[in-house]
């Protein structure tokens, strides 16, 4: 078994790396650019970053906050982000270990950050992330079969999650005056 202290530095760090992704999700997908291609770049001048101006959290420090070619400031947010991303990814190994549920959690609250800010800067939630996100996350996390990502450490989650579906239904119910589908 890897020590805990390792598995909780790669968590950081993959959650850090997620999160500097994730920039390029809120900054990209409301403008309806590619998330791909080109590179990351500064945001005032457009100069390419290269890989070693790239690193999470770190390289931002190093800079002083600043692009190296233009020394125009770069939003604190940039960091930030990067932050969330690893003390996200360590909570969810702490909570889950080292494990496919850990995973599931970190997907879910990465798509939540990207959401957040997106919703912040543009006050728009854009369908490429919501729709596929509301079926696979919602119908996943309110299947009374689930078992709670399998984990009978966390199976009060299911029950949580199943008593907050029969209150839908039962708000449903009230709505259309006492005759809603269950």
């Amino acid at each position: 078994m890897l020590p805990s202290l390792f598995i909780d530095i790669v968590a950081f760090i993959f959650g850090a790396c997620i999160g500097s992704f994730l920039n390029v999700c809120i900054y990209r997908i409301p403008e309806g650019l590619s998330i791909v291609y080109p590179g990351s770049r500064c945001p005032r001048c457009e100069t390419i970053i290269p890989f070693y101006d790239n690193i999470p959290i770190i390289s931002y420090l190093l800079l002083a906050g600043k692009c190296r070619t233009c020394h125009l400031p770069i939003a604190l947010r940039y960091p930030f982000v990067e932050l969330l991303g690893g003390l996200f990814g360590l909570a969810s190994v702490h909570t889950f270990g080292p494990t496919v549920q850990a995973g599931v959690v970190f997907v879910f609250i990465a798509t939540l950050i990207v959401v957040t800010f997106i919703d912040l800067d543009h006050r728009i939630i854009p369908d490429r992330i919501s729709l596929p996100g509301n079926s696979v996350f919602f119908s996943g996390g309110l299947c009374p079969s689930c078992h709670c990502l399998a984990s009978p450490r966390h199976r009060h989650c299911c029950r949580r999650g199943d008593s907050f579906r029969r209150g839908l239904d039962l708000s449903s119910h009230h709505r259309k005056g006492g005759h809603g589908r269950r």
